[in-house]
């Protein structure tokens, strides 16, 4: 999942920054950098066996 985001929010980011233009590019691009934070946070906070 982790990876997943991650490449589409640099492909996403990348749209944007060429664009400059918020929609669709700008709004998928930082809802994916979210879930790369969820998805980091939550592996760190998992405990370890």
């Amino acid at each position: 999942a982790a990876a997943t985001s991650g490449t589409l929010a640099g492909i996403m980011g990348m749209r944007f920054y060429h664009s400059g233009k918020f929609m669709p590019a700008g709004l998928i691009a930082g809802a994916s950098l979210l879930m790369v934070a969820k998805v980091g946070i939550s592996m760190l906070n998992r405990p370890h066996q």
